[in-house]
């Protein structure tokens, strides 16, 4: 019997694929980018070669790529996404000025799209906010629940590219 009570002959329905003492992945916060190549190197001196699961302090194209070479697979859960067509629009800012720049654009067209619908009083416009679901902004999808976006990206980055894998709604 493991600690939670439950019992190993539980498991032996094949159909659960448990292999105890195996991981199929690791889970590592970080409180910056920074981190990244702290952890990379950290992980390939320990010939440790499991994927990485991280928040979104790991969507930093810059750190990724200085780490490619001892980086495992890294998947992200991403608040942040542009196409390689919308970085060669602000191909000369840096990584903060390109984040501005597109928080500010969808923001901006969000206030104004619901402004355009009528909502126009501070009241209209928190109401029309608070429903708010699956609008496109240029760098995510926006599902507001409690004030808070329930819209992530998910993300991979393996041998030096950054791809979308799908969207989440939590």
């Amino acid at each position: 019997m493991l600690s939670n009570g439950v019992t190993v002959s539980n498991y032996s329905d094949r159909s659960f694929n448990v292999i105890f003492g195996f991981a199929d992945a690791i889970y590592i916060p970080i409180a910056g980018h920074d981190e990244i190549s702290k952890v990379a190197l950290a992980l390939f001196k320990q010939r440790i070669g499991l994927p990485v699961l991280g928040t979104s302090d790991w969507n930093n194209d810059e750190s990724l790529l200085g780490s490619k070479d001892v980086l495992p697979t890294v998947y992200i859960e991403a608040d942040f996404y542009i196409t390689d067509e919308q970085k060669s629009d602000v191909k000369n800012m840096n990584e903060q000025d390109i984040r501005n720049y597109f928080f500010g654009l969808g923001a901006m067209r969000l206030v104004l799209s619901e402004v355009s619908k009528g909502n126009t009083s501070r009241n209209d416009l928190n109401e029309s906010l608070e429903s708010l679901k699956n609008y496109e902004a240029p760098y995510n999808i926006i599902t507001l629940i409690n004030r808070t976006n329930h819209s992530l990206r998910i993300m991979k980055f393996q041998k030096g590219a950054l791809e979308k894998v799908g969207d989440f709604v939590y």
